[in-house]
C-alpha cells in the first residue's frame, strides 16, 4: 500500500508535465492574439470571436475525451482485460474522429452566420470568416489530439504530451512571424497566416502523438474487436464523460453570450475583452491541471478499489486548487 508521501510524490511526477503543457497551449492561443496585436486591433478582435467558438467546439469532443481518460485509468488500475482496452480507445478515436469531421464542415460552411450571431460588427466577419474557416474547418485534428492526449495521460505518458505541445507552440511561432508579417519570403497573410500557422503545428504533433499513441496500445489494434460495435464502451463513456464535460460548456456558453454583449458596444471593447481572455486564463491553469493529473490516479485508485485513498486524494487537490487559484488571481487584481 502506498502512504500519502508516495501518493504525492506521484501526483507531482504526473501533474507537472501536464500543467506546463497546459501553460504552453495557452501560449499557443495567446501567441496569434500577441502577435496579431501588432498587426492590427481588428485582426485581435476577429480571431478573440473566433477563438471563443472554437472553445466552445473543442468541449463537444472534451466529453468523449474525460470519459476516455476516466474509464481508461480505471481499466489500468484494474488490471482490465486488454482487448476491453483496445475497444475503449478505439471507440474514443473514432467517434471523436467522425464528430470532428462533422463539426469541420458546418463550420466551414456556415463560419459568417457564427459571426452574425454573435453580433460582431461587419468589419470584423470577413477576417474572422478566414480564421474559422481554416482553424474551424480542420477542428478534427483537435479532435484526434485531444483523444491521444487523454490516452497518453492514463498511461501517466505526460511529459510526452508536454514535450510536444512545446514543439507545437515553437513551430507555430516560426510559422506565425512568416506568415502574418511575410517574412523569409513570404506574403503578408496577417489573420490568414495565424490560421494556417496554428493548423500546421497542430498537424505536426498529431504526428508525433499517432506515432506514440500506435506503439501503446493501437499497434494491438484489430478490426474484429469492434465486429458488432462495441456499444457499451460508447455507453460507458458518455455516462462519465457528459457530467464532466457539463460544467465547462455551461461556462462557455455563458462566454459566448457575453462576448456576444460586448460586440455590441465596440470593436475596441472585443479586442480588450480578447487580451484579457488571454490574461486570465493563466488563472486556472494550475487547478485543470492538479484536477486532470488527479482524475488520472484517483482512476486507478477507484480501479483498484482503493476508495479512501481516491476520496483523499479529491479532497487534497481541492484544498491545493482554491489556495492556488485564489494567489494568482489576487496577482492579476494586483498587477
Amino acid at each position: 500500500m502506498e502512504n500519502s508521501r508516495g501518493i504525492n510524490k506521484k501526483l507531482k511526477s504526473i501533474t507537472w508535465p501536464i500543467f506546463v503543457e497546459s501553460l504552453l497551449f495557452s501560449l499557443l492561443g495567446g501567441l496569434d492574439t500577441i502577435m496579431l496585436g501588432k498587426y492590427s486591433d481588428l485582426a485581435v478582435a476577429s480571431v478573440g470571436i473566433a477563438n471563443q467558438l472554437i472553445w466552445m467546439v473543442n468541449l463537444m469532443f472534451g466529453i468523449i475525451t474525460a470519459g476516455t481518460a476516466i474509464l481508461l485509468a480505471q481499466y489500468l488500475g484494474a488490471k482490465t482485460d486488454e482487448e476491453e482496452i483496445v475497444k475503449l480507445c478505439g471507440v474514443s478515436i473514432g467517434v471523436n474522429l467522425i464528430i470532428g469531421i462533422v463539426i469541420s464542415v458546418v463550420v466551414f460552411l456556415i463560419s459568417s452566420q457564427l459571426f452574425i450571431f454573435l453580433k460582431a460588427a461587419p468589419e470584423l466577419v470577413p477576417i474572422g470568416k478566414s480564421y474559422m474557416k481554416i482553424v474551424g474547418g480542420t477542428i478534427f485534428i483537435q479532435a484526434i489530439l485531444m483523444t491521444f492526449t487523454a490516452i497518453l495521460r492514463s498511461y501517466s505518458l505526460t511529459k510526452i504530451c508536454m514535450s510536444v505541445t512545446l514543439i507545437m507552440n515553437i513551430t507555430n511561432v516560426i510559422f506565425n512571424y512568416t506568415f502574418i508579417f511575410g517574412n523569409f519570403g513570404m506574403p503578408e497573410l496577417g489573420v490568414t497566416g495565424a490560421a494556417l500557422g496554428t493548423v500546421i503545428s497542430k498537424i505536426i504533433a498529431l504526428v508525433i502523438l499517432a506515432h506514440r499513441v500506435y506503439k501503446v496500445i493501437l499497434h494491438k489494434f484489430n478490426i474484429t474487436l469492434f465486429k458488432p460495435f462495441p456499444k457499451e464502451q460508447l455507453i460507458n463513456i458518455l455516462k462519465v464523460g457528459v457530467p464532466s464535460a457539463a460544467e465547462q460548456i455551461s461556462y462557455n456558453l455563458s462566454q459566448l453570450a457575453i462576448t456576444s454583449f460586448v460586440n455590441m458596444i465596440s470593436i475596441e471593447s472585443m479586442s480588450a475583452k480578447s487580451y484579457l481572455t488571454t490574461i486570465v486564463s493563466f488563472a486556472f491553469i494550475f487547478a485543470v491541471s492538479l484536477g486532470q493529473g488527479a482524475s488520472i490516479l484517483i482512476g486507478q485508485f477507484v480501479g483498484n478499489r482503493e476508495n479512501d485513498k481516491a476520496y483523499n486524494l479529491c479532497v487534497y487537490c481541492i484544498k491545493a486548487s482554491v489556495v492556488v487559484s485564489l494567489i494568482i488571481s489576487l496577482g492579476i487584481v494586483l498587477f
